[in-house]
Parts: structure tokens; sequence; C-alpha cells
């Protein structure tokens, strides 16, 4: 599933958002990569395993920049968790083997 740009293998995970109550929300299972953006700035991006744009590509459901600050947090051996300063929200990626 690798493509141009991309500089790391693609791992399975689900993403969740913290929402208004501090409820984490399953947001679905996808393959996240760090990829390099046109801007040479490098970004997480995670694509949906179920849901395909019209040309047949998997969905973009979560593409941001990378910070390059500590801001993720290790929780355990498969979760990782941070504030996201760029979407203003928590999120979470929980890896799956």
């Amino acid at each position: 599933m690798a493509d141009r740009g991309t500089i790391s293998e693609d791992k399975r995970v689900k993403l969740y958002l913290c929402n208004e109550e501090g409820q984490w929300d399953d947001q679905g299972t996808g393959y996240v990569s760090v990829q390099k953006a046109p801007s040479g700035r490098y970004n997480i991006v995670m694509r949906s395993e179920t849901e395909a744009e019209s040309w047949g590509q998997l969905a973009v459901v979560l593409n941001t920049p990378l910070s390059m600050n500590d801001i993720y947090e290790m929780q355990g051996d498969t979760l990782l968790v941070w504030e996201d300063p760029f979407m203003s929200q928590h999120l979470a990626l929980s890896f799956q083997s």
C-alpha cells in the first residue's frame, strides 16, 4: 500500500477522537503511515480500511502534520495519544497486530 512520499511502512490502526464529554469515539480502522508532503513537511496519514474514493484509492480519514514538539505519548505497547495542535483535537491510534 506504500506509495511515493511514504517514509514508513503502513500499520493497521484504529483511530479515536475525544468528544466534548471526554469520551473516545471510534472513527474506524485503517492503515497509517508517515508521508512527505509537497511542502516538505511530514504528515501522519491514515486511510480507511473499508471506505474508498471514487477512483478506487482508500479514503483518507486523517491527514495531519507531524509535530516536532513532544506531544505524542505511548500508553502501553499499542496506543499512541496526543493533542493535535493543527486540529485542536485529542486523538489516539490503537495499533493492531
